[in-house]
């Protein structure tokens, strides 16, 4: 058994003691990346995880791939080249101080990944599952052309696909559509992960009379959208979303959704307080989902939709962007989330 994920791992800057950015005299420093931190889950949860990036080879890119080994994710596929590597800041915020995050990725080693410079027939031998997010493609026209031949190799070869949506639109900065990019992306994929606000915003979808920016759908409304993300992306076997309201930088409460195309799962709400780090958090309840879909009892989705949920929980409990929670407490948190009717 084995995973594959694609994407870019960045040096993650935080202002030490929770100080505002631009207050701030010191950083603490780690790395991360959302793809990153699916593998690290995985990895750290027993399943062999391969990681495919391209990092400058200097210091910064030795210590960004010597994060990943120390989890034991498999780097021999990473490629080096290109002067930098990507940076981002972030003002976690604290109680009603809301969250700040400012990208400094711009010519970084990974914008330059091209389709050329990667084996995929090799990298995906024996492989059971591939893992990309919209953040990929959005990056840079060439990343995003890698990011397809992926899932189109992956298809090739019977692999899972596994698409978090991830929308972050001040990333799109190379002249294309989101929608025109991530359409042909995610209708080869098996498993898609998209928020209802983020679907709306990048893909356009709609739903007449259902507001997607609310943070409180109903039961009907969210198998509505499960529906129509089923219906316009018909490979996909499974759609999974959470629902986040944001009491505070320090206090939320969470909800998660899966649907196999006939039944709507939902898991009750969570409620977490105080949120330590809430970065790497959507990373989790996908990894949580594909460790549960490889490893789990494939006819209880239930049970795989609590132990993605339980991830997505801990994660916010921990600094920085990975999940290192064993997986027996996962599964431990797990089979004491409620779950509601469907």
């Amino acid at each position: 058994m084995k995973a594959v994920t694609l994407g870019e791992i960045m040096l993650r800057l935080s202002p030490s003691n929770y100080q505002k950015l631009n207050k701030c005299d010191s950083f603490d420093a780690v790395y991360g990346g959302a793809e990153a931190n699916v593998a690290v889950a995985l990895s750290n949860w027993g399943i062999p995880t391969s990681y495919v990036t391209r990092l400058p080879d200097n210091i910064l890119g030795k210590a960004a791939q010597a994060a990943l080994v120390e989890h034991q994710v498999n780097t021999e596929h990473v490629i080096l080249g290109g002067k930098r590597l990507g940076i981002y800041f972030i003002d976690k915020g604290k109680a009603t101080r809301t969250r700040n995050v400012i990208y400094d990725r711009e010519g970084s080693a990974f914008t330059g990944i091209k389709p050329s410079m990667i084996d995929w027939d090799n990298i995906l031998q024996n492989a059971q599952c591939l893992h990309w997010s919209g953040i990929t493609p959005a990056i840079s026209y060439s990343a995003a052309k890698t990011c397809d031949l992926a899932i189109k190799t992956a298809n090739r070869l019977g692999i899972f696909v596994s698409a978090d949506l991830n929308y972050r639109p001040q990333l799109w900065k190379y002249g294309k559509n989101p929608k025109e990019v991530l359409y042909p992306l995610l209708k080869r994929s098996n498993l898609i992960i998209a928020d209802p606000l983020g679907s709306q915003q990048a893909l356009e979808i709609e739903l007449d009379g259902v507001d997607l920016d609310s943070k409180n759908l109903n039961q009907r409304q969210s198998r509505a959208f499960a529906e129509k993300l089923h219906q316009t992306f018909p490979k996909a076997q499974f759609i999974a979303f959470t629902l986040r309201n944001v009491i505070s930088a320090t206090h939320q409460r969470i909800k998660a959704y899966f649907f196999d195309g006939i039944q709507l799962y939902k898991t009750n709400v969570i409620d977490i307080d105080p949120v330590v780090d809430r970065i790497g958090s959507g990373d989790a309840f996908a990894a949580g989902l594909i460790y549960g879909l490889l490893k789990l009892d494939h006819n209880n989705y239930q049970e795989i939709l609590n132990f993605a949920m339980a991830s997505c929980f801990y994660k916010h409990t921990l600094p920085g962007d990975f999940n290192t929670v064993e997986v027996e407490k996962i599964k431990s948190l797990a089979s004491k989330i409620k779950k509601t009717k469907p």
